[in-house]
């Protein structure tokens, strides 16, 4: 091998690899872009949001703007490394933990929030228990 193909070729292989790196670069870009916008004008309807016939709080408002933000976020993100080639499998493991972590947050919050209920059925049961 001479010296100039052990120069040349590294910088071949490199400018070869930055030629196909570039449109995805590109494209992740505009998919940003335009998911971001389009997050912007979710947002804008959700605060238009007005039916007459709901009792539609401004607090219920703000919960949904707080869950729905973050979320599409999320998942503006994960289509932006599915258009960078990242796994699939990488992605949907992605979105397996975050489902468990919710499950395991909801039914956490669900538990906390029946816990006096159940407490007071086995106040009653032990009662009924003790007098027979």
């Amino acid at each position: 091998m001479t010296f100039a193909d052990t120069f040349v070729a590294p910088f071949q292989l490199f400018f070869n690899q930055l030629a196909l790196f570039v449109p995805k670069l590109l494209a992740a870009y505009v998919i940003w872009l335009v998911g971001k916008q389009l997050i912007e004008w979710a947002v804008v309807a959700i605060d238009r949001l007005d039916v007459k016939s709901w009792e539609f709080d401004d607090v219920v408002r703000e919960k949904i703007k707080n869950v729905f933000v973050p979320t599409s976020k999320i998942i503006l993100v994960l289509v932006i490394l599915d258009t960078f080639g990242i796994a699939t499998s990488f992605v949907s493991a992605i979105v397996s933990g975050i489902t468990y972590t919710l499950a395991i947050a909801l039914g956490l919050a669900f538990g906390k929030a029946l816990e006096p209920e159940a407490k007071d059925l086995t106040q009653k049961v032990k009662h009924m228990l003790s007098h027979k």
